[in-house]
């Protein structure tokens, strides 16, 4: 099992994807380099970190905004009622 999944209760969690979600939530506005400088040595570099905010984007978890050369990122409130819940199971299975 790799660092980014945790198998618990029969079930698996991404924490990777959950990572950025924490990431962008905490940091408002934060650009995308901000977000990879969290993820330095993670396996498969920026691409695979790029590839994983686009899908959060392309769910509606995040709102990619773009100023220029600029690209910020921002919760949206389904990403936080997301976060709501995963919060929620993880004290109650105890993870």
């Amino acid at each position: 099992m790799n660092a980014s999944t945790r198998s618990e209760a029969g079930c698996l969690v991404r924490t990777d994807y959950i990572r950025i979600l924490r990431i962008v939530r905490d940091n408002p506005d934060i650009i995308t380099s901000g977000i990879y400088r969290q993820f330095v040595g993670y396996k498969g570099g920026n691409d695979a970190v790029r590839r994983k905010i686009q899908e959060l984007s392309d769910a509606g978890y995040i709102e990619i905004s773009n100023s220029g050369w600029i690209r910020t990122h921002a919760i949206t409130e389904k990403g936080v009622r997301a976060l709501v819940a995963i919060d929620s199971v993880s004290n109650e299975v105890g993870l």
